[in-house]
């Protein structure tokens, strides 16, 4: 064989080798970048850490019924500051959706949620036709939280529940109750605010539920006089 040809098929041998390598490279870089992609995308959520309570509810007072006002024209409801008997009050919610990569990102408040979900019920209270007062009253409305926690995964679906006493101003039990309430919404994977609409929902229907119970009512009637 002719030297120079000789070389130039010893050519095209290795640049034949070459590019296959070439390829197998871009081939691994490109399973690389793939696998990297969802972590990648989970690095740049923000992380939704000691984010304010903010009260963004989605469902109208008037949407969810209407509550029986008789004999409750002289009854004024002081509603104090509920206390928190979560384990971890902190915590209000995680998304889940990446669980199965052992990818779990938490909700958490600097806001104490005993205090927040006080204010809302008496504004509630107020709006559903029942008076209420920050001093005085003819009753007294205290509560313990017991749950208050939002599961995303595919929607967000969050839980409250609260233990509520109904006492005289001289600390008698008149009532003692659960209000519990639930809210359930689709929406872009862990924003704030679509935390905020399933909790704000959720306060705001068990509040509707307490002031539904008829034993509660009662209670209500019998003290207001």
């Amino acid at each position: 064989m002719n030297p120079r040809a000789h070389h130039r098929v010893h050519h095209l041998v290795l640049s034949g080798n070459g590019a296959a390598r070439l390829a197998i490279a871009v081939t691994l870089l490109a399973l690389v970048v793939a696998a990297l992609a969802p972590a990648a995308a989970v690095a740049k959520k923000r992380p939704l850490w000691d984010i304010p309570l903010v009260w963004k509810p989605t469902d109208e007072i008037g949407d969810l019924g209407t509550v029986d006002l008789t004999g409750l024209s002289n009854v004024k409801i002081r509603v104090v500051p509920f206390t928190d008997d979560r384990e971890n009050p902190e915590e209000i919610g995680k998304n889940v959706e990446d669980a199965d990569e052992g990818v779990i990102r938490k909700v958490t408040t600097r806001d104490e949620v005993g205090p927040w979900i006080a204010h809302q019920f008496a504004w509630a209270i107020d709006q559903f036709g029942i008076d209420t007062t920050k001093e005085g009253g003819t009753v007294v409305l205290r509560g313990e939280v017991k749950r208050f926690f939002v599961t995303e995964s595919h929607t967000y679906d969050s839980d409250v529940g609260v233990k509520v006493t109904l006492e005289t101003p001289g600390g008698k039990v008149l009532w003692t109750g659960i209000a519990n309430g639930a809210a359930t919404r689709f929406g872009r994977s862990y924003k704030a605010d679509n935390y905020y609409e399933v909790l704000s929902d959720a306060v705001l229907q068990a509040a509707f539920k307490l002031l539904q119970d008829d034993s509660f009512h009662d209670a209500l009637v019998e003290h207001g006089q």
